[in-house]
């Protein structure tokens, strides 16, 4: 029954598409084809299917969902897609709040109490398992997979903030089908605004459970190019076929070669022999010669296990000829077009290819260049980051005021901080310092930036700073003394 509803359903869409391209046809004959060659058919094109405009409708959850799932074999089985899922996800990131207030002792408290909290998995992880920052990570390696996942916000016993952790798979409709509202378990109201998700969970026994969570209560995490979408398909949906495609090339040439290692020479004489294998055809020519299992004399006994052997020279009958099977594979060409393959996925994922292939022939211009276009990458994906962030910071800082364990704030924007995230990267830290001290000292470059750039709070370094030239003034030690002794 499923194989001819499948039939049937492929017929209802080959003669909606030929309807389409009747119609297609019918209207550029009508108005003359206007001179767009992109928007006139052709027969010597294959028809362009794409059957809704309607945003809305364009992703509907069973082809969500089925993207999902090659998503998700893909970055199970493929080394290059869980480069381009786990690989990125690293290179982007977690960031790191700092508090702005004008009030630097609250910003401090505030700071305090918020990261005691987020860097003890057991106070931030209803589960345990993540603290902030691998939450952070698990939010984009997420995002770029599945397409998107929800947090759920909660209060642990004592009234700090924890979160739940869901993904992609998780949201939907359930059994709750005829539902008013509530699309591909997400409950849509005006404008496309998201009210609330149906969460579905499975309980010991194996059977569904479903639950409604309200959208203040949790951080919706994705980043939606199309806005008239309901939720966003996976990162990898433009790679999926070419990575099929990968998988299967590799997996015959990879065949194709064991086939011919195992038939390492041939012997092929004038008149042929047949399609004996290369054993058989020598126990017969040493039998002929009274040698061996078979012959008639005795007077020479020869293992045909030694004779296969390497390091020995065998006697061939004329007109006999051995020959080594060479086997080409993988072809250049083949080579080429998995390259390409490799170009599209990483293009269509926001990098270069080199940032997920390989890097080699670069040269320190074009290496520069390429890291400076990575770094506007991963500036985009965190501040898709920061919004869950900013979020998360907000709900934990609130729940900690309201706790008592915060001082009430001063200031009407307590929850306003900034984010600084890890190191940049760089092939030449000499070069990049020296040209950061001059820009400093041209006024071109703030030291916040400058310390953001290496992951570090600009105050809490001028703190220390501090610290360690008032001790070094009180024992008397200067900056070359240090030197002195280290040298």
């Amino acid at each position: 029954m499923a194989k001819r509803g499948s039939r049937a359903g492929k017929k209802v869409q080959e003669r909606r598409a030929a309807q389409a391209l009747k119609k297609d046809l019918q209207e550029a004959v009508n108005f003359g084809g206007n001179g767009w060659s992109a928007a006139t058919p052709s027969e010597k094109r294959g028809y362009v299917w794409w059957p809704n405009l309607d945003t809305s409708k364009e992703l509907p959850p069973y082809t969500r969902t089925a993207i999902l799932r090659k998503a998700r074999w893909a970055d199970a089985e493929v080394g290059l897609v869980r480069r381009a899922v786990s690989g990125l996800a690293d290179l982007v990131g977690y960031q790191c709040p700092q508090a702005e207030t004008g009030d630097p002792e609250w910003d401090a408290a505030a700071e305090q109490a918020v990261l005691r909290r987020w860097n003890n998995p057991l106070a931030f992880d209803v589960a345990g398992k993540m603290d902030a920052w691998s939450w952070q990570i698990a939010l984009t390696r997420c995002r770029f997979r599945d397409g998107d996942n929800l947090t759920a916000l909660g209060q642990s016993g004592s009234g700090g903030a924890m979160m739940q952790f869901y993904e992609s798979h998780q949201i939907d409709t359930g059994d709750k089908q005829k539902v008013k509202g509530l699309y591909d378990g997400v409950y849509v109201g005006k404008g496309g605004k998201h009210l609330g998700y149906n969460i579905v969970g499975t309980k010991l026994d194996g059977s569904k459970v479903n639950t409604k969570l309200d959208a203040r209560d949790v951080i919706y995490h994705a980043d939606f190019e199309r806005p008239g979408r309901v939720r966003e398909v996976s990162k990898l949906a433009h790679a999926i076929s070419n990575i099929v495609d990968i998988i299967e090339i590799l997996a015959d040439t990879k065949h194709g070669i064991k086939i011919a290692a195992q038939l390492g020479v041939v012997m092929t004489t004038q008149a042929g022999h047949g399609g004996s294998q290369m054993s058989e055809t020598l126990a017969a020519f040493l039998a002929k010669q009274g040698v061996g299992e078979n012959s008639a004399g005795d007077e020479m006994e020869v293992n045909l296990d030694e004779i296969m052997r390497g390091g020995r020279s065998q006697s061939l009958p004329a007109g006999a000829d051995m020959k080594v099977l060479q086997d080409s594979r993988p072809h250049p060409n083949q080579l080429d077009l998995l390259r390409w393959l490799v170009r599209d996925i990483a293009w269509g994922a926001g990098v270069a290819p080199e940032i997920l292939w390989e890097q080699a022939g670069l040269g320190s211009a074009a290496t520069r260049y390429l890291m400076a276009e990575t770094r506007r990458w991963i500036e985009n994906q965190q501040r898709v980051q920061r919004q869950a962030c900013q979020r998360m910071w907000t709900y934990t800082l609130g729940a900690e005021i309201k706790a008592g364990r915060v001082p009430m704030p001063t200031s009407e924007r307590w929850w306003q901080c900034k984010w600084i995230p890890q190191a940049d990267m760089t092939i030449d830290r000499g070069r990049d310092g020296a040209l950061e001290i001059q820009q400093i000292d041209k006024g071109l470059l703030t030291y916040q930036e400058s310390y953001a750039k290496r992951g570090k709070d600009w105050q809490e370094e001028f703190v220390q700073l501090a610290k360690e030239k008032a001790m070094m003034e009180e024992l008397g030690i200067s900056g070359s003394d240090l030197t002195a002794r280290e040298a």
